[in-house]
């Protein structure tokens, strides 16, 4: 059975050709006045009657295409309920010798309409079920695409917890750094005030004990320790304690100038790393699913259209971060 949307997209088209076919006619005024009378009757149809409308007016288009004019009941001013006019066009024709002869080629005329409207029942029912199954077929693959979407967005939405987990990272890493810079200040005053000349100064191991990360930056750190203290034995009278302490801070300087350069530089290339990888998957995760979608999507060209030029902008999103 057709749907009241079929229906009514019939019923458009069937009274574009009926309004063609009097276009093309003589100029009859009975036909047009006629015409336009049943299709004010036709446009005011119930819902429930929208097939019966449709039947009347196939019959009428049949009336107009077969002889240029209209016949009962379309010539009939009495006639204007569409439940009468549908079954007095289902009765069979009336072979009565008292008809006369209009209403005889009328019946005529009736048969011939109610075969070529059954046929084309038949037709729309046909062309209704491939419809129908076609409609099936792309639900089907809608559902799959929405359900390769759905875990396209779930791994999205992981990514960006995975992104603003690194985002918390990378506060935490810099309030180590803030810390470490703290650190820095503080340790040279503490150092300074464990050194004595009784014994060698552990002056830079007191400083950078929390960066070693081995045994071998230990070991270097000493080796400054031991460098520092034969320098203060060397030079202790203060005309030289300026020039000791100016290549003392020039070494730590330089120490930590690196150990900052260091774990800056590791701090960066993970975060680098990390985003990028992040990046690469996400335009990977948009041109599966660009291509799912060219691929097996056979909807509206504009709703395809759109689709693909949101998934590129995404694409281009993430392409220029």
């Amino acid at each position: 059975m057709l749907s009241d949307y079929e229906l009514d997209k019939l019923f458009v088209k069937q009274i574009s050709s009926v309004t063609r076919i009097v276009k093309n006619l003589p100029e009859n005024d009975a036909v047009l006045s006629a015409c336009t009378r049943w299709f004010q009757i036709l446009q005011k149809a119930k819902k429930e009657e929208k097939f019966e409308r449709n039947y009347i007016l196939l019959m009428l288009h049949r009336q107009l295409n077969d002889s240029d004019t209209l016949g009962f009941p379309f010539n009939d001013e009495r006639q204007n309920e569409l439940q009468t006019v549908y079954q007095i066009t289902l009765k069979p024709a009336d072979s009565d010798d008292n008809d006369d002869d209009i209403q005889a080629s009328s019946s005529s005329s009736n048969c011939r309409c109610i075969a070529c409207t059954d046929s084309k029942s038949h037709q729309n029912e046909d062309q209704y079920q491939r419809l129908s199954r076609l409609n099936d077929t792309l639900g089907k693959e809608l559902q799959v695409l929405q359900s390769k979407l759905n875990i396209l967005t779930e791994r999205r939405k992981l990514c960006l917890v995975k992104i603003d987990d690194m985002q918390k990272a990378n506060r935490m890493f810099q309030k180590d750094i803030d810390n470490m810079k703290k650190i820095f200040l503080s340790s040279p005053v503490t150092a300074l005030k464990k050194l004595t000349l009784n014994e060698c100064p552990r002056f830079f191991s007191l400083m950078f004990k929390g960066l070693c990360q081995s045994a071998q930056d230990s070991e270097k750190f000493r080796q400054l320790d031991e460098r520092l203290e034969q320098v203060l034995r060397e030079h202790i009278n203060h005309r030289s304690r300026e020039a000791v302490w100016q290549e003392i801070t020039k070494e730590y300087d330089a120490l930590r100038a690196e150990f900052d350069r260091r774990y800056k530089q590791i701090i960066e290339d993970q975060e680098t790393t990390q985003f990028q990888e992040l990046s690469f998957y996400g335009k990977k995760c948009l041109m599966i699913l660009k291509t799912l979608f060219i691929e097996s999507f056979n909807g509206e060209k504009q709703l395809k259209s759109n689709v693909i030029a949101y998934l590129d902008k995404q694409y281009e999103t993430l392409h220029r971060k």
